[in-house]
């Protein structure tokens, strides 16, 4: 169900110099949250909404991560204790991965917020996280909290491993410990996890895309999407965000 409501900020952290987190008071969203929704935030001075996925819920409240990219993540940045937001959510269709016994999880940069709570209440996975480097890591500690086996990488490596994160997923995929892969990031990041999944393991992705009204009325999330042997357009709000790497077409 989704619900707008006004919610009040109950904690905020900064994790980087860019990125911050919010913690809103909502249970009737934190509800019906699910692991890959998101949220449709608007604060004031905003004109448009701003879709955060969420990155964590209890029975009250929800936890989204941004990184300040213009004028309205600005704004949310500016949000204190106290101060509240105007909430429409959850919204989107999220990760539906409870069949499989044991996922492997892997985020780049931005992308790795959404996964935690996927890691968190599934209690059987690994994860494979990327950052560009030491300064941008993330939610490294509440990765290792909730995941069997961590593994970090870094465009530069200064922490973990250097390199990109498709390089210790083909090490995965040999070794045949997973039966799927979850995950959230830049374009460049799925191009190349879909080349190693398609063909041999379900493997799902979340896309990103500009959105006005974030229930799919206004059209301007779409993406191409191969079904039934047919190109079409899906909006990434309502259709998505997650989908089956077979069917995600990238160009160029």
């Amino acid at each position: 169900m989704i619900h707008d409501i006004e919610a009040k900020v109950t904690k905020k952290s900064r994790l980087t110099h860019d990125v911050f987190a919010l913690t809103f008071s909502c249970p009737d969203i934190a509800r019906d949250v699910h692991p890959g929704t998101f949220l449709h935030i608007l604060t004031e001075g905003m004109t448009l909404r701003r879709p955060v996925s969420v990155c964590d819920a209890d029975d009250n409240s929800v936890t989204v991560v941004f990184r300040v990219k213009g004028q309205g993540t600005k704004e949310m940045s500016e949000l204190a204790a106290g101060d509240t937001a105007d909430i429409l959510g959850p919204l989107g269709n999220g990760f539906e991965v409870s069949q499989y016994g044991h996922p492997l999880l892997i985020g780049g940069g931005i992308g790795v917020p959404p996964l935690y709570l996927l890691a968190k209440t599934h209690k059987n996975c690994d994860a494979i996280l990327g950052f560009s480097s030491s300064q941008d890591i993330i939610l490294l500690d509440e990765f290792t909290s909730v995941c069997k086996n961590v593994t970090l990488m870094t465009d530069d490596g200064s922490a973990g491993a250097k390199g990109f994160v498709t390089s210790p997923l083909q090490k995965a995929l040999e070794s045949k410990k997973y039966d799927c892969v979850c995950a959230v990031g830049p374009v460049a990041m799925f191009k190349g996890i879909k080349s190693l999944c398609d063909g041999v393991i379900p493997c799902y992705i979340s896309l990103e895309e500009r959105m006005g009204c974030g229930v799919g009325a206004c059209l301007c999330c779409v993406s191409k999407i191969k079904r039934a042997g047919s190109e079409t357009y899906l909006r990434v709000c309502k259709d998505g965000p997650v989908f089956d790497s077979t069917e995600v077409v990238f160009d160029g």
